[in-house]
């Protein structure tokens, strides 16, 4: 059996969950204040497992290996035809990132990723080849965009982001990678990356934090168990986000951002924050 590890961002420490079923808000239509539910049954598969051979060993796959957790996911739960027949799980998941990264789908460049229009039009295509139909599908963020996607707001709202982590639906998050000056109150995008959001509302100790989301990233930045990342959120009140990047620069009041926990001098040379530069929700038609 595969370890299952969780990350506490603020200590990058390690510690057991305390499981728990979503606490409601007493106000209706509101999301659940908590949601816990689909952390220890999602996988967590890694974009270098070199079982995979993906193209460039995988270094730009985040976007189809994010979303094949979540698919394989739903597919446990009312949406089985989500999944490829393959002889194993691994081999399974293989095939099905290997899918939806094709030209046929999301086409993701070995070199350069996939941008928010590529997996939306590759999603949607993916799931109606599937036999079911797309409720919703739409992206809040600054990243470029078309109809019938975009959604007009240009700084994602974290409610809006937390019910993509509700069934039946999935929620990928785009990370950029900034580098902050203090002087200029400016945040220099160095990069990005999409990760998996599975939860939310609770630390590591399963105590309730209103400003922690829960992630998987497919990089293996803590090796490759299972981990469950837990962020804990910060909102941005003054500054600039800048970079060579369409759509920006822009104003920085009201994004997110958490201390970047990614690994190794040169990381943290190019990048110490990270900020949810946007996000992508589907969501499934009840299946027939």
């Amino acid at each position: 059996m595969r370890k299952r590890r969780i990350v506490l961002l603020s200590a990058l420490s390690f510690s057991l969950l305390a499981i728990g079923l979503p606490s409601f808000s007493a106000q209706a239509g509101e999301i659940p204040a908590t949601n816990t539910m689909r952390i220890d049954e999602i996988v967590d598969f890694k974009q270098t497992n070199p079982k995979a051979n993906f193209p460039g060993d995988g270094s730009d796959f985040c976007a189809p290996t994010s979303l094949s957790d979540h698919l394989l996911w739903l597919g446990n739960h009312g949406y089985p035809k989500l999944v490829p027949a393959a002889d194993d799980d691994e081999a399974t998941q293989i095939s099905l990132i290997k899918t939806l990264a094709s030209e046929d789908f999301m086409g993701t460049d070995p070199a350069t990723g996939t941008s928010p229009l590529q997996i939306m039009r590759g999603l949607k295509k993916y799931v109606e080849s599937c036999g079911y139909q797309v409720k919703s599908l739409s992206y809040e963020g600054f990243r470029p965009s078309a109809k019938p996607f975009e959604t007009g707001v240009l700084t994602p709202d974290l409610s809006w982001l937390k019910s993509g982590s509700l069934a039946p639906k999935a929620c990928l998050l785009n990370i950029g990678w900034y580098k902050w000056d203090e002087a200029t109150d400016t945040y220099t995008r160095t990069g990005g990356h999409w990760v998996a959001l599975v939860g939310y509302g609770v630390d590591a100790a399963g105590k309730p934090s209103p400003d922690t989301i829960i992630v998987h990233d497919p990089l293996p930045r803590f090796g490759t168990d299972k981990t469950n990342i837990y962020i804990n959120l910060q909102r941005v009140t003054s500054g600039q986000l800048t970079g060579e990047y369409k759509g920006l620069p822009r104003d920085a009041n009201g994004f997110y951002w958490y201390q970047s926990y990614t690994n190794g001098q040169k990381e943290r040379a190019l990048a110490n924050y990270g900020l949810i530069d946007g996000g992508i929700i589907l969501e499934l038609a009840a299946a027939e």
